[in-house]
């Protein structure tokens, strides 16, 4: 596991926990803030489990693994990369394996927003992967 996905849960449940205090007593502010912590929780964690995804076992082939490398360092920068709005929708979508309306309500934007922050996400990836 990875530290960042440790530190990502960690996040989502302490704005988890703010964000039911602001509902409970009433404060906006409070609610915003804990649902902002939730998302930052949530794609730092998503962020985690890409990096542990990427991690192949050895293959005894220096050139394969090499390569294997160069792709996972060039997509993460990519991915990284990304305009934060592109980047939390497509990490809460892609990693998470929640759907768009879902990622919609945690964002706070409608559907067909996600969907299209999604599509803009993958075909920069694709379109910078492979021109």
């Amino acid at each position: 596991m990875d530290k960042d996905e440790v530190k990502g849960k960690v996040k989502d449940i302490a704005g988890r926990a703010e964000r039911q205090v602001g509902e409970w007593t009433g404060d906006k502010s409070a609610q915003a803030d804990g649902t902002k912590k939730q998302v930052e929780g949530k794609v730092q964690n998503a962020w985690g489990k890409v990096k542990d995804a990427v991690k192949k076992p050895s293959t005894n082939d220096p050139e394969a693994e090499a390569s294997a490398r160069e792709f996972e360092s060039r997509l993460q920068a990519l991915i990284a990369g990304l305009p934060e709005k592109l980047r939390s929708a497509l990490m809460l979508s892609a990693i998470q394996g929640l759907d768009a309306r879902t990622v919609g309500i945690i964002l706070n934007v409608p559907e067909a927003t996600v969907r299209s922050r999604l599509y803009l996400a993958r075909h920069h990836l694709l379109k910078t992967l492979w021109p």
